[in-house]
């Protein structure tokens, strides 16, 4: 895989950072937990609801190599 991103739109100014990436590439099996690092600070407005709710999206291009 190449290209990895990483889009949370919970984590965005001013409550909320994501940092790092992309990834160049990333071969099959790998693991890279350190790339991208991403923070919110929880509002009243979460607390008031009782609940948070977030979901990240990750995209890759995958490399088709013909032998």
């Amino acid at each position: 895989m190449t290209d990895i991103t990483i889009t949370d739109p919970l984590l965005v100014a001013p409550n909320g950072s994501l940092t790092g990436g992309p990834i160049a590439s990333l071969a099959p099996g790998a693991v890279d937990t350190t790339t991208f690092s991403g923070s919110y600070t929880i509002q009243q407005s979460d607390i008031d609801a009782g609940t948070v709710t977030n979901q990240a999206l990750a995209r890759e291009r995958i490399l088709m190599v013909t032998m």
